[in-house]
């Protein structure tokens, strides 16, 4: 006998702008995600119901969980951290590390994740429909810094994973409408072989 049909039930009633970058935070059993639009960060307990956010001084386009268990917030122009224990009433106020782009004024950080050997990496949009892709790909990590992959420019980066020995790297342009993947070493944050998914 086949199941019936899945039924979806409302688990966090936040109404996002944009929502995205939804993670599971293992230590605190709790979901983590973004509301770009909305300049929000939010968090719900599994364990208890509880739902917060917290207000940031600009858009947030994605998120790392820190072994340390600090948070890395990849914001509109730069890299920073957060500590949410330390957080006082419902605002954030995060320290920044590194900027980005500061010369390209229609750029903004889109997705991240995390890759197998615990960098971060992640991607920059236009913003601007009518200009050429000027985003990038980079790589972030405390140890190495911030740099850049060669995988030319983006319009929208998305999809951002990695196979499970961490020796490929998927990801797209949204405005390609195409997964691509391709060759990732994590220590030299080099990449080769861009290829269709």
């Amino acid at each position: 006998m086949s199941p019936g049909p899945a039924e979806a039930a409302l688990a966090v009633d936040c109404r996002c702008t944009l929502g995205e970058g939804l993670l599971w935070w293992e230590a605190r059993q709790s979901l983590v995600w973004t509301d770009i639009e909305a300049a929000r960060l939010w968090l719900h307990s599994v364990a208890t119901g509880e739902t917060r956010s917290w207000s940031l001084p600009g858009r947030l386009g994605s998120i790392a969980i820190c072994t340390s268990g600090a948070l890395l917030l990849a914001m509109a122009k730069g890299i920073c951290f957060a500590d949410l224990d330390s957080a006082q009433g419902d605002t954030l106020r995060p320290v920044p590390a590194v900027a980005l782009e500061l010369d390209l004024s229609t750029t903004r950080v889109n997705d991240g994740r995390t890759d197998r050997a615990g960098n971060f990496v992640f991607g920059t949009m236009n913003e601007d429909p009518g200009e050429e892709p000027l985003g990038s790909f980079y790589q972030y990590s405390a140890a190495a810094g911030l740099r850049r992959l060669d995988l030319g420019g983006v319009h929208i980066p998305n999809s951002i994973c990695f196979s499970l020995d961490g020796k490929t790297m998927y990801f797209c342009d949204s405005n390609q409408r195409r997964i691509m993947q391709c060759d990732y070493d994590a220590a030299s944050a080099s990449v080769a072989n861009v290829r269709l998914f």
